[in-house]
């Protein structure tokens, strides 16, 4: 028997709430952990303004001096403060179901809005509109996720429309454009993120690169070069910072997210030199593989998206802390169930997100090309 227009939207919403909550996966969708991390980490901002302005400084105008008896003592009104400007952005993704697709499904939809004098539908035709909601819910969650990720590793040249990406505050050569959500890193060069790439120009935070990896016994380039790194990255660490979550490892907030090259030269040097391990030289039971890295309690994790993009010799060093993906309240994935257009037969479901990424701090983070 048929269903309703109604009845059919509240099955989807039901199948949409619970895809939602659990989370299902493709066979091909990759592992994403930067979208994660910066999901898991999201803060809400109010609507009522065209952009998220972040109050920094990096300049200090006071400053402390000797004094004795009844010398004058000098006082200053500190105006060096700056305002980091981020856009937000607002997404949509949907789909459609035509009445041809469902009646080829064995599944007919009433015309009646209140669905007065229509029987009850069979088990079959449940079965067959749930199947089909399945299917399509599910590609438009990995949908958002698949276009979301590209979005945050993007510069926002893709879609001038969309969230502009981590590509726009980490850059390949800090001092190659103007200014950077509004401020320009050539007055003040605090403004500028760590980079060691072929196309950086020497400045006070960057080195023309890239890292050239070797895997001779005799040197740990690449490892050594992202040690001497990480010390400068946690130079300007800022005190009173929020927390990492507790299954994180005591690190400093700082992920080393990798393309596939990039880590594939990490796990070549640590192989040619050999690791310590509590287990020590066994003839059995031995695991020939890499186990998940860190430098210095700070992750080193995979990246498929930079492979996606063509960085998969990169290695972002991202500060978590810093670095925030920023929903507006009540605008985070929000449902939608557009009516039908009066001439055309099929039904609509969408969401919608408004949200923007923002960086406080540019210095504690870097981008490192590695080569071999």
């Amino acid at each position: 028997m048929p269903f309703t227009a109604q009845e059919i939207q509240h099955i989807s919403n039901a199948v949409l709430e619970y895809f939602i909550r659990e989370q299902p996966k493709l066979q091909t969708a990759e592992v994403r952990p930067f979208l994660n991390d910066l999901l898991e980490r999201a803060d809400t901002f109010p609507g009522g303004r065209a952009n998220i302005i972040l109050p920094v400084y990096g300049a200090i105008a006071t400053s402390l001096i000797g004094y004795d008896h009844d010398d004058s003592v000098p006082y200053v009104n500190p105006a060096n403060s700056r305002q980091a400007t981020y856009p937000w952005r607002e997404h949509h993704i949907g789909f459609n179901i035509t009445f041809s697709q469902l009646k080829k499904a064995g599944i007919r939809i009433a015309n009646s809005a209140t669905g007065e004098g229509v029987s009850k539908a069979s088990d079959m035709e449940k079965a067959e509109l749930f199947d089909m909601l399945v299917y399509n819910i599910n590609d438009m969650m990995e949908g958002w996720e698949r276009g979301m990720s590209g979005f945050l590793w993007g510069d926002g040249t893709a879609d001038p429309k969309a969230i502009v990406g981590v590509r726009s505050f980490i850059l390949d050569n800090p001092l190659a454009v103007g200014a950077v959500a509004g401020i320009d890193p050539a007055v003040d060069d605090w403004w500028q993120n760590r980079a060691i790439t072929a196309t950086a120009a020497a400045g006070p935070y960057s080195t023309p690169g890239p890292i050239l990896a070797n895997v001779a016994a005799t040197n740990s380039v690449l490892i050594e070069t992202l040690t001497r790194e990480q010390r400068q990255l946690r130079r300007f660490k800022s005190v009173g910072r929020r927390q990492t979550p507790e299954n994180r490892p005591a690190g400093t907030g700082v992920v080393l997210y990798c393309g596939s090259g990039a880590y594939n030269r990490i796990e070549d040097e640590l192989r040619a030199k050999g690791s310590y391990s509590e287990m020590g030289f066994t003839n059995r039971d031995n695991d020939v593989g890499v186990s998940s890295m860190t430098l210095n309690r700070d992750e080193i994790v995979y990246e498929p998206e930079l492979d996606n993009i063509g960085r998969p010799n990169f290695v972002y060093a991202i500060d978590l802390d810093a670095v925030r993906l920023r929903p507006m309240e009540g605008e985070e994935r929000v449902d939608h169930s557009p009516a039908r257009p009066e001439d055309i037969y099929a039904l609509y479901r969408a969401q919608t997100s408004t949200a923007a990424l923002t960086c406080e701090q540019r210095n504690c983070n870097a981008v490192y090309e590695v080569t071999l």
